[in-house]
């Protein structure tokens, strides 16, 4: 079962995603969503997103430079658990 929700760009366009997984990062106090926007269901390939999220108003946002490393390092860890069975 696919989960799509829909959320919003930083200039409040409305986007359908689909939803990989989701974590939060305490060490910096934010959200992240994986997903992709797979919305012709013909591709084999897709590309996989990651995006910072305002869980009130469902806007993503790009990731801060030097924010990169540390959400990079906390995915491949989620991602481990989140697949592993």
């Amino acid at each position: 079962m696919k989960d799509y929700v829909i959320v919003y760009k930083e200039n409040g366009e409305p986007i359908k995603i689909e939803v990989i997984l989701s974590f939060r990062i305490d060490k910096i106090n934010k959200d992240y969503v994986v997903y992709t926007i797979n919305d012709d269901n013909v591709q084999e390939n897709v590309a996989v997103i990651i995006s910072e999220i305002d869980q009130e108003t469902h806007k993503i946002k790009s990731i801060l430079p030097e924010e990169k490393d540390i959400v990079m390092e906390y995915y491949e860890q989620v991602k481990k658990v989140a697949f592993e069975n």
